[in-house]
């Protein structure tokens, strides 16, 4: 099969599942949200505290292949999230806040959306083109990174402070959710590669509106604040 051919696939693919998702996001959306295990229930912006703050570096690959390290975001602004490439969950989510999220800042040039997997081992760079392609994701703005899960997978929980990624063993539960149980939500960093803000976004737009336009507001004014800083 044609490199051509292979992302072709991979696209059809996750356009199927996207599409399937927005069809059904009415009936499961609330399921959604009650069932998955690591999403805390929190959003609030309270000033400006620093959660954590990166110390170590963490060896990542592009969905274009080139490498980087995490550190070399310090100087950007920049929101975090984890995905993997088969989470309908992702899907929806990458469909309406994180495709939000980029318009509102494609012109400014120091702001970052970066998409860590905790799926490496099967999201490869082939794959994580063929997906970013669907989203049409610029790589110079909104980054799809993998590594070698032995490190990358760690570095998340330890520096990141992501909680540990669980492995789902119920088939229904795979079928609706997909395999790997994982935090929704969006953390900002500052230019120092500060965590100062975590927002729940996924599954509040239909369910809690005001709470969701609440989080929103918080979280994009604080990526303004450090924007202007």
């Amino acid at each position: 099969m044609s490199d051509k051919a292979k992302i072709a696939a991979i696209y059809t693919g996750v356009a199927i599942i996207c599409a399937g998702i927005i069809a059904m996001v009415a009936f499961t959306r609330g399921g959604m949200r009650a069932n998955h295990e690591l999403v805390a229930n929190v959003g609030k912006d309270t000033s400006a505290p620093v959660i954590t703050q990166l110390t170590e570096g963490q060896k990542v690959i592009t969905q274009d292949g080139k490498e980087m390290d995490i550190l070399d975001l310090k100087g950007k602004v920049w929101v975090f999230v984890q995905f993997f490439a088969a989470c309908p969950q992702c899907a929806q989510r990458n469909l309406t806040e994180l495709k939000r999220l980029v318009d509102r800042y494609k012109n400014e040039p120091d702001f970052r959306l970066v998409c860590i997997t905790v799926d490496p081992e099967r999201d490869n760079i082939e794959r994580l083109k063929g997906y970013a392609d669907v989203l049409g994701a610029d790589s110079s703005r909104w980054l799809f990174l993998t590594g070698e899960s032995e490190t990358l997978m760690p570095y998340m929980v330890s520096q990141i402070k992501y909680p540990k990624v669980k492995r789902r063993t119920d088939p229904a539960q795979i079928a609706q959710f997909g395999e790997f149980a994982h935090d929704l939500m969006l953390a900002v960093f500052d230019r120092d590669l500060q965590m100062r803000g975590k927002y729940e976004l996924f599954g509040l737009e239909e369910k809690k509106p005001g709470q969701y336009k609440e989080n929103v507001n918080a979280m994009n004014k604080k990526i303004r604040t450090f924007l202007e800083q």
